[in-house]
């Protein structure tokens, strides 16, 4: 079953991606240290920040809710297994796939 969160996720047959970060600060915090390890490690795959290599991978929305701060890809975001990648950034303890 998929969570359809909008009608694009219908139309390009694929679905956003959600994650959940505890632990690791702000909404900036969080939004820094995940960009700069993409860039870090991941620079063939995902490109850099000023020259990504697809748009939606650094146009994440991050925002705070009950104290965690949620990264939010409301388009697929093109990155290969994103959910290890964020157990990978923030540690398996602090990340939760939300949808």
């Amino acid at each position: 079953m998929i969570i359809i969160k909008s009608k694009i996720d219908v139309i390009t047959n694929s679905s956003s991606e959600c994650f959940s970060v505890k632990g690791h600060g702000s909404t900036f915090e969080v939004a820094s240290k995940w960009y700069k390890f993409l860039e870090d490690n991941y620079k063939d795959e995902c490109g850099t920040i000023d020259n990504p290599k697809y748009n939606a991978i650094y146009n994440a929305k991050f925002y705070e809710e009950n104290g965690k701060v949620f990264v939010d890809y409301t388009v697929l975001c093109n990155i290969d297994n994103a959910y290890e990648k964020m157990i990978e950034c923030f540690g398996k303890e602090n990340v939760e796939d939300e949808y």
